[in-house]
Formats: C-alpha cells, sequence, structure tokens
C-alpha cells in the first residue's frame, strides 16, 4: 500500500473516530440521521466514482481521498456546532440565519402552524429553495444542524473527483491525483463546505458541467449529456444569475470549438463570437440578478455595496478589529470606472487576502493557505499553457465557465473574507491547472535526474575499461 493510501486511511480512521466521539459527547436530535445521511450520499458518491474510473488502484486511492477529507470537513462541522460555538458564529453568519430559519418553518409543519406554499413566483424560487432544503431534512430526520451541512460536504468533496477526471483526460494518473488531493484537502474549501450556504452546491455544479462537457466532447453519451443538464439546471436553481453566467459561457466556448478554422475569418470568427457571448453573459447574469435583488445588482448597486463594506472593514480596523478590507481601495464614481479597472480588481480578489500586515487571527490563519497559492501561480500558467498547445477547446470549457463569474463577482467584491468565500466557488477549476502544471514540473525534474544518471553511469564505464 502506497503511504499517501495509509495517510488517507489514516486520516479517514482518524475523523471517523473523532466525529463518533464527538456524537457520543454532545448528542442531539437529528445527529444519527445526519450520521446515515452523510454515509448514503457518500455511497452515492462512491458509485459515480465506480463509473467515471475503472482502474482499481484509482478507485482506491480515490475512494480513501473523498472518505478522508468528508470526514475531516464532518469533524469540523461537529466541532464548529458542538464544542465552539463562537468559532461557527464568526465564520457563518449567513448560514446559521438559513438553519434557524428552516428549523423554525419545520416546527411549523410538525404543530400545524404552517402549511406548505409553493413560491409566490420563479424570482423567489432559489430563496425557497434554499430555505425548504433544510425544513424538509429536519422536518423528515430531525433537527440537527448536521443535516444541511452533510449534504454540502459531499457535493463539495465530489469536486475532487471531478477533478480528477478532467486533468486525466489531459496528462497522467500523477497530474490527475495532484489535482484530487488540491481540492480534496484545500484548507478554506474545507471550512466553507461545512456551513449551510449555497456555495458549495454552485461550486460542484460548475465543476461537474465542465467535467461533463469534456465527456460529452470525448464521446456522446446519454450519461454525460445529463450530467450537463443536471448541472446547469441546479446551479441555476440555486442561483439564477451564477446558473445564467456559467451556462452563457459554456455555450460560448461549445460555439467557438465548433467552428475549427485556421483561417484569419474562422479566427476572426471566433473571437467575436467569444467577445459578444461572454458580454452577453455578463449583462444575462446582472439582469437575471437584477430581478432577484433590484437596483443592488447593478453595477451602481455593486460598487454602493463594495464601498459600504470596505468602510465597514475600515472601521472595524479602528477598532482594533479585522484589517479584512482590501489592500488597495479602488474607487469608482461609474460603472464604467468600475469596468475600467478590472486588471487591478480581478488580481485583488483572486489573490486576497495579501499577507502583508497584522489582523485579527481568523485574517491570519488564511495566510499560510495565500502563501500557498501564490506559490502555485507558476503551476498555473505552465498548466494553462501546456492544455492550450495541446488543445484549445480543453482549455476553453474550464475558462469560459469562468469568466463570466469572475468578472461579475471581482466589480462588487472589497473585503477579503467575502473573496474567499465565492472564490472558492471557481477555485477547483483554478487548481486544475496548477496540478497540470505541478505534474508537468514533476516529471521534467525526474527526467534531469535520470540523464544525471545515465550521463554518469556512461562516464564510469569508459573509466572501468581503461
Amino acid at each position: 500500500m502506497s503511504r499517501r493510501l495509509l495517510l488517507s486511511t489514516a486520516l479517514a480512521m482518524a475523523a471517523g473516530a473523532a466525529c463518533l466521539l464527538l456524537l457520543v459527547l454532545t448528542p442531539q436530535q437529528g445527529d444519527v440521521s445526519a450520521v446515515l445521511l452523510l454515509a448514503v450520499l457518500t455511497s452515492l458518491l462512491g458509485l459515480m466514482l465506480r463509473y467515471l474510473v475503472t482502474a482499481p488502484g484509482e478507485i482506491r486511492f480515490l475512494w480513501w481521498v473523498l472518505l478522508s477529507t468528508i470526514l475531516l470537513r464532518f469533524a469540523f462541522t461537529i466541532l464548529q456546532h458542538y464544542i465552539d460555538p463562537d468559532l461557527g458564529l464568526k465564520l457563518e453568519q449567513d448560514g446559521r440565519a438559513v438553519t434557524a430559519a428552516g428549523r423554525e418553518l419545520a416546527l411549523g409543519w410538525e404543530r400545524g402552524l404552517t402549511r406548505f406554499a409553493w413560491p409566490a413566483d420563479l424570482k423567489h424560487l432559489h430563496d425557497w429553495l434554499t430555505l425548504h432544503r433544510s425544513a424538509w431534512l429536519f422536518y423528515c430526520l430531525g433537527y440537527s444542524p448536521l443535516l444541511p451541512a452533510a449534504t454540502n460536504i459531499v457535493a463539495s468533496a465530489s469536486c475532487a473527483l471531478a477533478g480528477y477526471v478532467v486533468v486525466r483526460r489531459w496528462l497522467t494518473i500523477d497530474a490527475a491525483r495532484i489535482a484530487a488531493l488540491l481540492i480534496a484537502f484545500w484548507p478554506s474549501l474545507m471550512v466553507w463546505s461545512s456551513h449551510n450556504l449555497k456555495d458549495p452546491v454552485n461550486m460542484a455544479a460548475l465543476s461537474w458541467s465542465v467535467c461533463g462537457l469534456l465527456l460529452l466532447r470525448e464521446r456522446f453519451s446519454v450519461p454525460a449529456i445529463v450530467l450537463v443538464a443536471s448541472s446547469w439546471a441546479i446551479g441555476f436553481l440555486i442561483r439564477p444569475y451564477m446558473g445564467v453566467l456559467t451556462i452563457a459561457g459554456e455555450i460560448a466556448a461549445i460555439g467557438v470549438i465548433a467552428i475549427r478554422s485556421k483561417s484569419f475569418l474562422g479566427s476572426a470568427s471566433m473571437a467575436t463570437i467569444t467577445v459578444v457571448t461572454a458580454a452577453f453573459a455578463v449583462w444575462a447574469g446582472i439582469h437575471e440578478a437584477q430581478q432577484m435583488y433590484g437596483e443592488q445588482a447593478s453595477l451602481e448597486g455593486a460598487e454602493t455595496k463594495r464601498r459600504t463594506y470596505y468602510e465597514g472593514a475600515v472601521a472595524d480596523r479602528a477598532q482594533g478589529v479585522g484589517h479584512s478590507e482590501y489592500v488597495v481601495n479602488l474607487k469608482a464614481d461609474t460603472p464604467l470606472e468600475s469596468l475600467l479597472q478590472l486588471p487591478l480588481r480581478i488580481p485583488l480578489f483572486l489573490f486576497s487576502p495579501i499577507p502583508v500586515r497584522f489582523g485579527s487571527l481568523r485574517l491570519m490563519a488564511t495566510y499560510p493557505e495565500m502563501l500557498f497559492l501564490y506559490w502555485l501561480i507558476p503551476g498555473f500558467v505552465a498548466g494553462l499553457a501546456y492544455i492550450w498547445r495541446q488543445g484549445r477547446a480543453e482549455a476553453l470549457f474550464v475558462l469560459s465557465s469562468m469568466a463570466p463569474i469572475l468578472i461579475v463577482f471581482s466589480v462588487g467584491t472589497s473585503i477579503s473574507g467575502e473573496a474567499m468565500r465565492y472564490r472558492n466557488i471557481l477555485l477547483p477549476q483554478l487548481l486544475v491547472f496548477a496540478a497540470v502544471g505541478w505534474a508537468l514540473k514533476r516529471a521534467r525534474r525526474r527526467e534531469a535526474q535520470r540523464e544525471r544518471a545515465l550521463s554518469g553511469h556512461q562516464q564510469v564505464g569508459p573509466a572501468q575499461a581503461a
């Protein structure tokens, strides 16, 4: 058994033992149901693994990676809800509010005080689904904050499998394993997946839509079509404006790839389709968001929100709390200025918090992760360049699915915590390129060592003959 497999086995056993111990020490109604739900969802993920991966050794490796990360995330969920509630309150106030509202609705159903009602219109469907997911779980399985967290944990962990499948199409098993490990054990992905938020489901929908499109491009099949269609539907239902952005971006990639021309006219057509569709995706996503959130979702509203968050973070810092605002405060008086600042806003969104100052313990706890992310940047560039040279279509599917979302979030984000939360939705797509670059570097290093060993052997041979 390999050292990696032994390590993942040890992690799984330790996390599983911690989960059982914590549940015994702090029992609550519905906790057993949460464990059973986690087991069922993990088993379904195992079936997906058996369908998508055929090599027995790789199935074994991925199974233990997935099991380890799921149990570790579940143990952290127990920690923040039962052992250190203040920790969970600081990290996920939005998730706690959804959990409390879902519990109240479930109690109303149980006591006959509230009747089940469908949403008044499609505009409120996404909030209705978010609330009723928690309420249904509590009503059917008993109350436990671990129940909605269990669904998010498995959805987020499944991105490691999707990343493995994508990278395995591009390169070696070594690169695919690196991608799976990076996505499975990336700290902020593990932390945020344990909260009752929409983000883990959006992240999974994005990852699996990209994976399904690549599988569909390789071979036309009904399961691949179902995978893409269900990913698009889930992404749209959970957060409609993000679903529109994702679908439009990926359709743009399909249109560009369909041209397949090396002529100047073909290249110009590809560029035109890309620009027009990307612009339409951003417009459609903002329009859809405005239907839900009103003028808050306009560029003016995004700038107002950004300024409010930034000023609030500065006020917190003045009281000795935080340092969560961006290092650079990009003021914009018009929507056009916001768009012109994208070359700075996008790096701030992707790479904040920048570890250049002291702040709260929560902020500084993110610095090791950020330093590792910076270390991966050359690998990301090398991996993207390699995939682009091998076949632009493969890279286009990933990039086009991210680009509209990246632009929209970059315009309206101004504090590090918000950036980390929304960046995590895109992070698995970024890590697949970093994994490719990392694997290429490892392969070049091994090749250099082999050449040095071979040249040393050739030099020793003539010397012994003499």
